[in-house]
């Protein structure tokens, strides 16, 4: 890391640590729930397709499990069983980045380095990385439409 790399870091870094470790873990936590609700919604809407009925397979669950799908009938239950296990992945994926990245803010802060007092310059050459991943995304999200565009217009969807 050269020192406009290790500046850009520290200011960066020393910014988004005032959350702490469990505002961040939370926030992890929040996106996570926000993808398990989608990945249910689209499961269901897979699994339903067609007019397909979605039931649970009691035989293959353990008791405790079979008491919540009861209670909250196959599409509560998928809800219940997504929401939890995206966030509580997310949280701890977020609690592993905040524990590397401190990590990395001590180190340098070890051997001397000084948190700048301004946000320092950024050229092009800085933001690359980004805007590579924006375009990348970006052409991903066109590609999901116009395979929806032609899926429709053949009648599929």
């Amino acid at each position: 890391m050269n020192e406009r790399q290790q500046a850009m870091f520290l200011w960066d870094w020393s910014r988004k640590r005032r959350h702490g470790r469990a505002g961040i873990a939370l926030l992890g936590a929040g996106i996570g729930a926000i993808g398990g609700l989608a990945f249910a919604a689209i499961m269901l809407y897979a699994l339903t397709l067609d007019g397909a009925t979605f039931s649970v397979n009691e035989d293959e669950m353990g008791g405790f499990f079979v008491l919540i799908a009861r209670a909250l009938g196959p599409t509560g239950f998928l809800f219940a069983l997504s929401i939890p296990a995206f966030a509580a992945l997310a949280a701890f994926v977020a609690d592993r980045i905040w524990g590397v990245q401190e990590g990395v803010y001590h180190a340098l802060l070890s051997q001397g380095a000084r948190v700048p007092a301004a946000k320092p310059p950024t050229t092009w050459k800085d933001h690359a990385p980004r805007l590579t991943l924006l375009c990348g995304f970006g052409l991903l999200v066109i590609w999901v439409l116009y395979m929806a565009w032609w899926e429709i217009n053949r009648g599929s969807l």
